[in-house]
């Protein structure tokens, strides 16, 4: 009902509507809720438990890895030869440049 018939049926005064206007309002605001939110916040995100892995899974894991190690030890062996070559010829070529320059006794 609105205000102006509510004071057609029962002939209210001005200062009984306030009175009854503040009441209303009073029992609105202990409510608390004046109005429903259209606007929805997106949903929580939930925590993942870490998940163990499979066991097809963890035998690519480790062949991965020992693959990845084998590489690593191939790179640096090679890595160990080549420098002992290089310091081979250097020590040839240091010989070889030097033979004719040694000190007659």
């Amino acid at each position: 009902m609105l205000m102006t018939e509510l004071c057609t049926v029962y002939k209210m005064d001005f200062g009984q509507i306030l009175h009854t206007a503040k009441k209303n309002e009073k029992t609105t605001s202990s409510n608390g809720v004046r109005y429903y939110s259209t606007k929805f916040e997106p949903p929580k995100k939930e925590s993942k438990k870490p998940n163990t892995l499979s066991q097809n899974i963890k035998k690519f894991l480790a062949r991965k890895e020992q693959e990845e190690k084998a590489k690593a030890d191939e790179e640096r062996r090679r890595k160990e030869e080549l420098l002992a070559l290089r310091s081979q010829v250097i020590t040839r070529l240091h010989h070889s440049c030097f033979r004719d320059f040694r000190p007659e006794k």
